[in-house]
């Protein structure tokens, strides 16, 4: 692997989780941002709930949104 996105390549876990509330699907992303940018998920937001988190290793640097129905309820 080489590179900061191994070569073009972004690897993103998916798994359904059982909660309380009923079911939820949880993503894991290695390396890379696009699964935490408002405008990469608001689709997907489309008929249901995302919470989006990055942390950045004490940098300073992340994200935080929360996204409902194609729209952002919450970031920062």
């Amino acid at each position: 692997m080489g590179g900061a996105h191994y070569e073009g390549w972004q690897f993103i876990g998916v798994t359904t989780v059982a909660g309380p509330g009923g079911r939820w699907t949880l993503a894991l992303e290695v390396n890379g941002h696009p699964g935490v940018t408002a405008e990469a998920v608001a689709a997907v937001s489309a008929g249901t709930r995302i919470v989006a988190h990055r942390y950045n290793g004490g940098d300073g640097v992340g994200w935080f949104h929360r996204l409902q129905d194609g729209g952002v309820r919450l970031e920062f």
